[in-house]
């Protein structure tokens, strides 16, 4: 049995995407340009052009906002990041020990680019919301763990649900099963982008913006 009301999960998606269908040039769409290109362009990336894409999705989310190290640096920093990443292929697929490959190649990648001084408060590791705003961007592959959608996480385990809010294999897997009830009780929502209705919203990012709207409410 299912511990999602249909009609929330409904209402939420209908929340979140109808900014994106009632206007042409909405932030929200950032994740679907990002998505759509490394999607379509996966084995003939012009590596240069998809470190912007990748940078202005992360701007529009958010990750370059306030004291972010990302914003001492060029995009050009995802680069050498994309050309190993991509050889992971994460697309439609939701496989713990890939996603664990593709988080220590983000980690060893980026943290040159943090304060490279010895710190006892590891200053130098990337966060988990980077990470996976990142995956989710390139592979739809996992939902993206920031403020609202670790606060949503937080307001579903109250009733009696036990889904871990931090990032790791138990809260990923939890995720997994939900998604799975979640299709055994009612119809999952079918989402195509605004502008390619060939390609259709992942099931995690579904994930991600129930949870991101219940965690902003």
């Amino acid at each position: 049995m299912c511990s999602i009301d249909k009609e929330q999960f409904d209402g939420n998606i209908s929340l979140f995407y109808g900014e994106i269908k009632n206007g042409n040039n909405h932030r929200y769409l950032s994740w679907e340009h990002c998505y759509e290109y490394f999607y379509i362009y996966r084995k003939d990336i012009d590596y240069d052009y998809a470190s912007l894409m990748l940078s202005f999705y992360l701007a529009s989310w958010g990750m370059y906002r306030g004291s972010s190290f990302l914003l001492r640096h060029d995009y050009k920093i995802y680069k050498t990041m994309l050309e190993e990443l991509l050889t992971i292929d994460l697309w439609d697929k939701h496989d713990w020990s890939q996603i664990i490959k593709a988080n220590e190649i983000i980690e060893r990648k980026l943290s040159p680019y943090k304060n490279n001084k010895e710190d006892k408060n590891n200053k130098n590791k990337i966060s988990n919301t980077l990470i996976t705003k990142i995956l989710l961007g390139i592979f739809g592959c996992t939902p993206a763990y920031d403020r609202f959608f670790v606060n949503g996480l937080k307001k579903y385990n109250i009733n009696n649900n036990k889904i871990p809010i931090q990032y790791c294999k138990d809260s990923y897997m939890g995720i997994m099963d939900l998604i799975d009830r979640c299709k055994s009780s009612f119809e999952f929502p079918k989402i195509k982008l605004k502008f390619n209705e060939n390609i259709y919203y992942p099931d995690m990012k579904i994930m991600d913006m129930y949870f991101w709207v219940l965690g902003k409410e």
